[in-house]
């Protein structure tokens, strides 16, 4: 299940695209700290979505400055 869809993602401004990236980026860093504290995490795939959901958000966000400096 995808934190957010390619489609929401369009439909967010740049301002919320980069904002949410920050989010999931903190989020990505607390799951981090808390595993290599010697904790456990609840849900190891949520890790995964976070990456991807990233990865997601910074392709769209590469494709809208292409599409800026080819017009």
């Amino acid at each position: 299940m995808a934190i957010l869809t390619p489609a929401e993602i369009r439909k967010l401004s740049p301002e919320d695209r980069e904002n949410r990236l920050t989010d999931l980026q903190v989020q990505v860093i607390k799951f981090r700290s808390k595993i290599v504290s010697g904790g456990t995490i609840e849900s190891p795939g949520q890790m995964r979505e976070l990456k991807r959901t990233i990865a997601r958000i910074n392709t769209i966000i590469h494709e809208e400055r292409l599409k800026k400096t080819n017009e």
